[in-house]
């Protein structure tokens, strides 16, 4: 088959993209080239040569995104998160690699919004938990692409985001435990994120969750095993008039 396609055949863990494949994300070698990333850019600026303010710049708008192509898809562990904050935060006071400035407050302070003191810096854990959580938008407002309906396939119509977990463990089930351990938290609540009907012609009459705060699939299960068109829209039941109003 690769032949035919003119590819080569490989096996995992392997590199596409610039994304690793099949790779474990919970150890340390997956985030090596993030940390080398940081470590290489970091080397190309003298700290000690810009002032505090145009460091608090650099990192608040570079050092913050450098890492944003691997932090979209994988939950970084602890130690890697350290890692990349203690960079952030040596050159932040000036320091290098050779030699090392007081710190003379907290660096979780100073991650902190200007309202609690802080100098308003995005966090690495915040900004990868934010990413992983934009997930569950993408896969409301995309339902019908081609990896939405891939994950329907392998994990069910929720895809681990209500009642069973993930059918298979991986990248996606990961974004799940994030997703569901942000939710649990109470930092943000589960009801947030709601949908627009509108028109009613890009929402799912039984399926999406449109009433209330689970799905009319969930709510009237018996009704819905009567449907004969499970993926029908709001326009389809109500009508335009009906919806506009």
């Amino acid at each position: 088959m690769a032949s035919q396609c003119g590819c080569e055949a490989s096996t995992p863990p392997f590199i596409f993209l610039g994304m690793p494949i099949g790779s474990n994300s919970n150890r340390k070698s997956h985030w090596y080239p993030v940390i080398d990333k940081f470590k290489t850019k970091l080397s190309t600026w003298t700290g000690n040569l810009l002032s505090i303010g145009g460091r608090l710049n650099l990192i608040k708008f570079v050092l913050g995104g450098l890492g944003v192509y691997y932090l979209s898809l994988f939950k970084a562990p602890v130690s890697i998160i350290k890692s990349i904050e203690k960079l952030r935060a040596r050159f932040f006071w000036g320091g290098s690699k050779e030699k090392r400035k007081m710190a003379w407050i907290k660096w979780d302070q100073v991650l902190a919004s200007r309202e609690k003191g802080g100098l308003d810096i995005d966090s690495i854990q915040s900004f990868n938990q934010a990413l992983l959580l934009n997930w569950h938008w993408r896969f409301v407002h995309y339902s019908d692409s081609l990896w939405a309906r891939t994950l329907v396939a392998i994990h069910g119509v929720h895809v681990g985001l209500v009642g069973r977990d993930c059918v298979t463990s991986g990248v996606w089930s990961n974004i799940i435990k994030t997703i569901k351990a942000i939710y649990a938290s109470g930092i943000i609540s589960d009801d947030t994120m709601q949908t627009k009907v509108g028109n009613g012609c890009y929402t799912k009459f039984w399926k999406d969750r449109w009433v209330g705060n689970v799905t009319l699939q969930s709510k009237y299960n018996r009704l819905f095993r009567l449907e004969k068109y499970p993926d029908c829209l709001i326009c389809h039941r109500f009508g335009d008039a009906a919806v506009r109003k």
